[in-house]
């Protein structure tokens, strides 16, 4: 006779991770089992998570599942009584969301300190901020109007990207320009908040550095600035490719530089360059003589693209006394 299995259904176990300790913190926060008799808070939360874990596509295939497996509802945290479509479309819509959003937020955190890596190597954390639009029914969803036929609602993340875990979020309707939910942030000293070129609000900007924090932007391509300073990136010492030849009482060799480098032309001021360069030793009338000539290009340090410099670099002859 086969034994029966006697563990935690997966999703109970699942659920025994979070803190239903702060969780009825939240919800004494904000009275949310008031007047409630049976289906709490707590059983709420569940069903939600059953019904996303479990792909069903509306309440009332939610509630089709839980009818199925009405014998385990209660092994499954979802309470020993069985679960209405009324009664879990009347919680979703009367009780207060920020009981579920302070839990999130709580539950992300946790995540965050408990994922934590160095990937960077950068000291203080680092987040990417984005958004993406979720299509909604308009017929269904009359407020949430994106362009004449279509309906949609924004979210917007913020990314902790060593920990690879969603630190806050917050959504809005898709109509919503993306630097709008700038202002939700919460601001961390000594952070690092990378966003995209559509995040150019320098007012937000602005306020990330006065929290004693740096921000990474893409450019709009009409954006109008002043370089106040520039560090040179580039060492002095390249990387190139020698041909080296020695013929008869000729030693010669050709060099072709792979990568570029930051030649100064001002204080403080450098332009990228590269050299190409001819250079052989040899003897005449018994003496060793030195040519070196030396070729001169101006590079795009975004493409790497070379042209001959305006810059003429003089040919240098040494002789032998």
């Amino acid at each position: 006779m086969p034994l029966m299995n006697q563990d935690k259904y997966v999703f109970a176990q699942l659920t025994a991770f979070m803190n239903r300790t702060q969780f009825n913190n939240f919800v004494r926060k904000y009275n949310g089992n008031r007047y409630v008799k049976q289906f709490t808070c707590w059983n709420q939360l569940l069903a939600m998570m059953f019904g996303q874990l479990s792909n069903r596509e509306s309440l009332r295939d939610l509630i089709v599942a839980f009818e199925a497996h009405q014998a385990k509802q209660y092994h499954l945290g979802l309470g020993r009584n069985p679960i209405a479509k009324a009664t879990l479309a009347y919680a979703n819509q009367n009780r207060d969301y920020r009981i579920f959003e302070d839990f999130a937020f709580y539950i992300m955190k946790e995540a965050c300190e408990k994922r934590a890596t160095n990937i960077l190597d950068i000291p203080g954390n680092k987040y990417a901020f984005d958004s993406t639009t979720i299509p909604l029914c308009l017929a269904t969803f009359p407020w949430a109007k994106f362009r004449r036929k279509k309906g949609g609602v924004k979210a917007h993340v913020l990314y902790d990207i060593e920990a690879q875990v969603p630190a806050f979020y917050t959504v809005t309707t898709a109509s919503k320009h993306d630097s709008t939910a700038m202002c939700s942030i919460h601001y961390e000293p000594n952070a690092y908040y990378m966003f995209d070129r559509a995040y150019d609000s320098f007012k937000e900007l602005y306020r990330i550095h006065l929290t004693g924090s740096f921000f990474v932007v893409r450019a709009k391509t009409n954006l109008k600035y002043t370089m106040v300073k520039w560090k040179r990136r580039m060492p002095n010492i390249v990387c190139g490719i020698y041909d080296v030849a020695l013929d008869a009482q000729e030693l010669s060799w050709k060099e072709n530089q792979l990568l570029y480098r930051d030649n100064p032309v001002g204080e403080d001021k450098y332009k990228p360059v590269a050299f190409n360069s001819k250079a052989r030793i040899y003897l005449d009338k018994g003496k060793v003589i030195f040519e070196y000539l030396p070729t001169l290009w101006d590079v795009n340090p975004n493409t790497l693209e070379k042209r001959l410099s305006k810059d003429d670099y003089p040919t240098y002859i040494s002789t032998e006394r």
